[in-house]
């Protein structure tokens, strides 16, 4: 997916400006006045990769060089990170679409909507095409590594961080290409990771084009850091092999909009169901797949992790000496062991002590449950919540009022339940969904493939027992069977409960 060209636009969009408001004092550069056609023009004579890292010779710069791609939706972007904060708080009563009361965006805002329109009606383009169609159905092997900076010993080099090409996290895991985004960050990248589900936010980025795609809707603590002036398109509507196409192409993943993690994923192999994992052009997959599997390399059946070294970093930096920097701990070597770092929710919950014994078997058992059970709940992500002025903390039946976006009320099939309810860890909560996934949401219990239904697509079919669990067909939920039979009667009890839930409320 490249960056359009002008030939590309529509005469509607050559012609489209940003809406600079009256009232609004700020000294915008002179691109900010340009028709979009022109901005357009100018966004692709920036330097691939800028050679300072940052700026062109007008002090703009659309380059992020953390993933050597361009940066969101490639709008030339024009002054530092706390200068665009104060400019925000600014003129937050001029642009109020963001508070409610009014139609207009950020001018900030406005510029990635000019870049997104092209792009999105592409996308939609190519989901008719054959190709698109056929990719659905393929299984995606890819390799899914943090980025080397957020891993790299040099820590108080900034050059050299970004210079460093040590990959030292990563994973290999397969996927079906009608996977949707959405799905992928909560079912696939999370646990394969070792990151804790339903907790942060996420955000991908196409470095070829700049694209961006997140949730639509996300009460996660650190989605308030984007949410003013972040485009992004609907995750849950697109899917893998919209932004992945050939072997080669990257995508990548931010976890954490607060902590900022980085990942690459590379599609490094495209086939059928049920054929063999090919060794790679890449020396480090290559070695970890002769070491675990020698030459009888495994079938490729759906959803699977494959490889992988070294554990995922702490959440929240926890043990960590600044926000994503892993480098700081792991530099320290094998039998460091970070106390701080084991009080992290997903080092807790995984019983990690020491940073580099990766447990394969464990990670991928996570993984099959992830894909096993329900999709997580749009809302409600974990939470801490202490009481103002001390004591305890508030009861769980106290919070989820809905009388703040950040506590939604649970909606039928929904529950509210403790996080971390254990002596000297932080009391965290959150939203669980009991009710069954809809057609839409829904995976292979067995293989983790899901159909794209808005395309016609056939459904999966649904368990006859407990009518939630859904398969691809009778050899997916035979296959199954060992490991659902013992969730079969409680997922039954789940859905029956929504129902009468959904006719009381």
């Amino acid at each position: 997916m490249e960056l359009p060209s002008v030939s590309d636009l529509t005469s509607n969009e050559k012609k489209a400006r940003v809406h600079i408001n009256p009232f609004d004092s700020t000294e915008y550069p002179e691109f900010y006045y340009w028709p979009f056609h022109k901005i357009l023009r100018y966004a692709k004579t920036f330097p691939m990769p800028s050679p300072d890292f940052e700026l062109n010779e007008s002090g703009h710069s659309n380059w992020q060089e953390l993933w050597k791609g361009y940066n969101d939706w490639a709008a030339p972007h024009w002054d530092d990170d706390y200068e665009a904060f104060m400019r925000l708080r600014q003129t937050q009563n001029i642009y109020n679409k963001f508070v409610g009361v009014g139609d207009e965006d950020f001018p900030e805002l406005q510029m990635k909507t000019l870049f997104a329109a092209p792009i999105e009606r592409a996308l939609a383009i190519h989901s008719q095409s054959e190709q698109h169609r056929q990719m659905q159905q393929k299984l995606f092997v890819m390799k899914y590594s943090l980025a080397p900076y957020s891993t790299s010993f040099e820590t108080d080099d900034e050059d050299a961080k970004y210079a460093d090409e040590n990959v030292r996290v990563w994973r290999l895991i397969s996927c079906f290409g009608e996977t949707n985004l959405a799905t992928l960050h909560d079912r696939i990248l999370g646990p394969a990771m070792g990151w804790s589900r339903h907790y942060h936010s996420y955000k991908y980025v196409v470095p070829t084009s700049g694209a961006c795609f997140g949730p639509k809707d996300c009460d996660a603590v650190d989605q308030m850091t984007w949410t003013q002036t972040s485009h992004t398109l609907d995750s849950a509507k697109y899917q893998l092999c919209h932004v992945l196409r050939e072997t080669g192409q990257r995508l990548v993943y931010m976890y954490d909009l607060g902590d900022k993690w980085t990942h690459n994923i590379e599609l490094i192999q495209v086939a059928e169901k049920g054929d063999v994992l090919k060794l790679t052009s890449d020396e480090q997959v290559n070695a970890a797949l002769v070491k675990q599997y020698g030459s009888n390399l495994p079938h490729l059946d759906g959803v699977q992790l494959l490889a992988g070294e070294v554990n995922c970093p702490p959440e929240d930096s926890n043990g960590c000496d600044g926000k994503g920097d892993y480098g700081s701990l792991l530099k320290k070597g094998k039998k460091f062991r970070s106390a701080e770092a084991a009080t992290s929710n997903n080092w807790q919950d995984h019983k990690i002590k020491f940073a580099y014994q990766f447990d394969l078997p464990s990670h991928s058992k996570r993984l099959s449950e992830a894909i096993a059970g329900k999709s997580s709940s749009s809302v409600g992500h974990k939470k801490c919540h202490i009481q103002l002025g001390g004591g305890p903390a508030p009861a769980l039946n106290s919070l989820y009022s809905g009388k703040s976006p950040f506590e939604p009320k649970p909606r039928p099939g929904e529950k509210v339940q403790a996080v971390n309810a254990k002596p000297g860890y932080l009391p965290m909560t959150e939203i669980l969904k009991t009710r069954p996934d809809s057609a839409s949401e829904a995976v292979c219990a067995a293989c983790g493939r899901q159909p794209n239904i808005i395309t016609g697509t056939a459904p999966l079919l649904r368990c006859s027992g407990c009518k939630s669990a859904r398969y691809c067909g009778t050899a997916c939920q035979e296959a199954d069977w060992g490991n659902h039979k013992v969730r079969c009667k409680k997922m039954k009890k789940e859905r029956s409960d929504y129902k009468k839930e959904k006719v009381s409320s």
